[in-house]
């Protein structure tokens, strides 16, 4: 357990606690060194609130909820507009070689591959500047093309293009030697150009500076606040929060702890919405499987709103998420 979910864990949200209490909260002595930075990184996530000078609340997020819908994913005539903050999703698409063994054993699911009007539909419903992340396998000669095709089909809808980032599924190694074995694809777009997600932390000490108001010490989200509490604009950066990394090093589900063949880790999930999404926004996963992600947003303060077609699966899923969390869903 991380030192920022241990507190979350042990303190009550709204409710002031010093830097002592939170020390006291963290049962490894090891870890203790680090509590003043995990505590200022928490801020910049929106974990926790600075009160006073040593003193700081734990932000409550019970407000969050995730939907679990039984209903094809393709079919978002429901969605108003304009109104999804991000989509994440691994939708079953019908390549057999690169789906066959491992997580990606679609042999007993619905398959199809995306036309065009997914990717509108997709587009519809975000809001601009947001993104969305597909997940694919590791691109081999037998499905450079259908990606290629997906690509084609996002820029036709008004998606642009942002970059594409590996998931390494930890140190486990193929006997096959093939790297698809042990990689998948994340190609992420954005509806128009990125939104700005990163705090502009020059600019906001530039104006706080610029009214003789104390900046010394401020976090970049203490900024901000400061900023919003004196009317000032609060600056950002266009594009995530803050640079993607090469490569997403997230062990995978082991086999005897999954309920979905194409199944995420919650870790993974809570890494990528910490990139691409605010607490509070609204994430959309369209095949959600095992429903990991809405786990991964209860616990990063996000919501969700999560499709399952195949009713087997969405029963999985109901029973998974009322095991593993204790917050109520609808």
């Amino acid at each position: 357990m991380s030192i920022i979910e241990e507190l979350s864990s042990k303190l009550e949200p709204n409710q002031p606690f010093t830097l002592n209490e939170a020390y006291q909260s963290v049962t490894s002595t090891d870890k203790r060194h680090s509590i003043r930075a995990r505590i200022y990184e928490g801020i910049d996530k929106g974990l926790f609130k600075r009160v006073s000078q040593g003193v700081f609340t734990m932000v409550d997020h019970d407000n969050n909820s995730v939907l679990l819908v039984q209903g094809d994913g393709r079919d978002l005539s429901m969605i108003h507009d304009g109104t999804i903050d991000c989509i994440i999703t691994d939708h079953p698409y019908n390549d057999q070689k690169s789906n066959k063994g491992g997580n990606r054993s679609f042999a007993d699911y619905n398959v199809f591959n995306y036309i065009q009007e997914d990717f509108n539909e997709k587009a519809r419903v975000l809001k601009d500047g947001a993104f969305l992340v597909e997940f694919f396998a590791e691109e081999n000669a037998n499905n450079y093309e259908y990606i290629y095709q997906c690509k084609q089909f996002a820029k036709e809808a008004g998606l642009e293009y942002y970059s594409t980032v590996n998931w390494k599924k930890g140190n486990f190694v193929a006997n096959t030697g093939r790297k698809a074995k042990n990689t998948e694809q994340m190609v992420f777009f954005t509806k128009g150009q990125a939104r700005s997600l990163k705090l502009d932390t020059k600019k906001n000490k530039a104006q706080l500076t610029n009214l003789n108001i104390e900046t010394k010490g401020l976090t970049s989200q203490e900024m901000a606040d400061l900023s919003a509490q004196h009317q000032l604009p609060i600056h950002r950066m266009k594009g995530t929060s803050k640079m993607l990394p090469t490569v997403f090093d997230v062990e995978n589900v082991s086999k005897t702890e999954r309920i979905h063949q194409a199944e995420k880790p919650v870790e993974l999930f809570k890494q990528l919405l910490d990139y691409i999404t605010l607490p509070n926004e609204l994430v959309l996963d369209q095949y959600t499987g095992s429903a990991n992600i809405g786990i991964a947003c209860l616990e990063t303060g996000r919501n969700a709103l999560l499709l399952e077609k195949d009713p087997e699966t969405y029963k999985l899923a109901q029973q998974y998420q009322m095991h593993l969390c204790t917050r109520s869903y609808v």
